[in-house]
């Protein structure tokens, strides 16, 4: 599981380093960034939005194939499923939020009040994109994992001794 946290990890850090090959920006620069990374991020926050909530209703299907197979699944299966519920919520709502923000329009506001900040505003938004997206490259692992294993035990050749308590049980 920890590989998975890992490789959420590296992606927003790749994400990131784009920001690294633009260089230092002033508050021009980032008005003008801001509206061109803007629409971007908005499309991301919704198509995010709408994989976490399709990946919360799927995961329903899987726990409930889990709990009707004959073999005693192991309780990390369980657990795994949680925790992808956990995140996919909280990614839910970050996306949200997200896509809240990004509709407020401070890029029209007062220039002399809000210009010094609009630095900090385009790089909080290049963070928060990278974190969403990084959050759902986890998902995305912890998924192919569980499908994994449900594999494994709907698969009629395959040992799944790894997944089940005590691998099949005999008849």
């Amino acid at each position: 599981m920890k590989k998975t946290y890992l490789g959420g990890a590296i992606a927003a850090i790749i994400i990131l380093s784009g920001n690294y090959f633009i260089g230092r920006i002033n508050e021009v620069d980032a008005i003008q960034l801001i509206n061109a990374s803007q629409p971007t991020i908005r499309f991301m926050c919704s198509a995010i939005m709408t994989a976490t909530a399709t990946i919360l209703a799927l995961l329903l299907t899987v726990l409930s194939f889990s709990s009707s197979t004959d073999q005693q699944v192991k309780s990390n299966h369980y657990e795994r499923i949680l925790i992808i519920a956990r995140i996919s919520t909280g990614t839910f709502i970050a996306a949200m939020i997200g896509l809240l923000l990004l509709s407020i329009p401070f890029v029209e506001a007062d220039k002399g009040e809000v210009e010094p900040y609009f630095k900090w505003i385009y790089y909080f938004m290049q963070v928060y994109a990278a974190l969403l997206a990084g959050s759902l490259i986890t998902i995305v692992f912890m998924l192919y994992d569980t499908a994994k294993t449900v594999i494994m035990l709907a698969h009629p050749d395959m040992d799944d001794s790894d997944f089940t308590q005590g691998g099949l049980e005999e008849e």
